[in-house]
């Protein structure tokens, strides 16, 4: 479940159950949560609707009303993300495993062990073709404990799936070296002009929402990209440890960081000798 969806869930519920302080406080809360995602979330929504209050006035929302405007918001961004993951087969497969990443740590920070155990068979059932050895040590499938640890069942998964994630956004990388838009000199093969540089990349990650990846986190991502632009144009083998590293760091970051970092990757890896 998406978090939009995981908002909407909650707009139900509210609606459901109508308490109106609860009400506004979940209106305050998604407009703070996507306002980085749709800069317009708040229009047309009473609560921010300019108006003239008179000192000591109690202002009265409709919170009611701002909460089904925000569901129908919720279900177009829904709608526009998933047009831009059917025309993108790289970001459709990220968001797959993205999906199931955070799905293993809500349960394993929160949630019943009927749920646990209904995620952990889902994993199997999903991954075990393509993650090799994948029900290995987990609980109730032959290989390890007979005493059920779900939480630690699901800890193991999430470990398989931030190697896995890692694995298709490199394949994705080496599988389009020849498709980024590089420019090469076919007369020096060391002068190499990158249309995406370190700058622009740098704008674009800094660019990626804050409920998504918080400024401490963006500079640590700059950094590593700094680092992997001293290997340009050296050899494949002194930068395959800095590739390593950028791609296993990225691996539980979600799409967005993937969209803004690999092109600038790709295109490094295009100047590797």
């Amino acid at each position: 479940m998406t978090q939009a969806e995981c908002y909407i869930a909650r707009i139900d519920e509210a609606l459901r159950a109508y308490d109106d302080r609860s009400a506004g406080d979940l209106v305050k809360e998604i407009v703070a949560v996507f306002s980085g995602a749709d800069s317009k979330i708040n229009m047309g929504l009473d609560r921010y609707k300019g108006r003239a209050i008179v000192p000591g006035q109690v202002v009265k929302y409709d919170n009611k009303g701002d909460l089904k405007k925000l569901r129908g918001k919720l279900l177009v961004l829904i709608e526009s993300d998933r047009k831009n993951l059917e025309g993108d087969p790289f970001r459709l497969a990220l968001a797959s495993v993205d999906e199931d990443i955070d799905e293993c740590k809500r349960l394993i920070n929160s949630g019943n062990d009927d749920d646990r155990r209904r995620c952990v068979d889902r994993m199997v059932r999903v991954y075990e073709v393509d993650i090799k050895n994948f029900a290995v040590g987990l609980s109730g499938y032959g290989f390890g404990s007979e005493e059920e640890n779900l939480r630690g069942d699901l800890e193991l998964i999430l470990g398989h799936l931030k190697h896995y994630r890692a694995k298709i956004a490199c394949e994705s990388v080496s599988g389009n070296m020849n498709t980024v838009n590089v420019q090469a000199s076919a007369v020096n093969q060391n002068s190499v002009t990158s249309v995406l540089t370190i700058t622009q990349v740098a704008e674009q990650v800094q660019s990626i929402p804050e409920n998504v990846l918080d400024d401490d986190l963006k500079k640590e991502l700059k950094c590593l990209l700094l680092d992997l632009e001293a290997v340009k144009n050296k050899p494949k083998k002194e930068a395959e440890s800095r590739l390593q590293k950028v791609l296993a760091w990225m691996s539980d970051k979600g799409v967005d960081v993937a969209i803004a970092a690999l092109p600038y990757i790709a295109s490094l890896i295009g100047t590797l000798v």
